[in-house]
């Protein structure tokens, strides 16, 4: 069930990044190169390399431990691809909450380097710092880009 649940939700985040990164191409637009960016990043292309680590093994392995890391960098990428679709699109302008996003992202990066001095990239099967702080910085930026579109929705209704 859980191979299901997560190709469901690898080939729907691939055809909507995807589609985003075309349309971006079109228009030159930045808010769909950022959400393209972000879907792509923390779906597909991050958990889609991490997914790969695992199934390698153990994270014993050079190549496992390569695509452990472009996997964390990619998720790490793509959800600051989502914090900066939040502030460009709901905040533009607003100095309280650019400090905001460049301190997340400053934190995505000292998870991903602290990911690779704790475990040298190894996969992991326990939840430790690195790992919890890159999870608790996604599911904010994703709460955060809900209630900001629930919030604009119903504004305009």
């Amino acid at each position: 069930m859980v191979w299901i649940g997560f190709c469901g939700f690898f080939i729907a985040s691939l055809v909507v990044g995807v589609r985003l990164v075309a349309l971006w191409h079109r228009n030159r637009q930045l808010p769909e190169l950022l959400i393209g960016l972000g879907v792509l990043g923390i779906g597909p292309v991050g958990f889609g390399f991490m997914t790969s680590a695992h199934v390698l093994g153990e994270g014993d392995g050079v190549a496992s431990r390569a695509l452990m890391a472009i996997g964390l960098l990619a998720a790490s990428g793509g959800a600051f691809a989502e914090i900066v679709f939040n502030t460009y699109v709901y905040h533009r302008g607003n100095r309280l909450v650019y400090g905001m996003a460049g301190v997340s992202g400053a934190l995505l990066l000292l998870c991903f380097a602290a990911a690779g001095i704790q475990t040298g990239f190894a996969s992991i099967d326990t939840v430790d710092g690195p790992y919890l702080g890159r999870t608790l910085i996604t599911i904010a930026c994703l709460f955060w880009g809900s209630v900001e579109a629930l919030r604009y929705w119903r504004l305009m209704t």
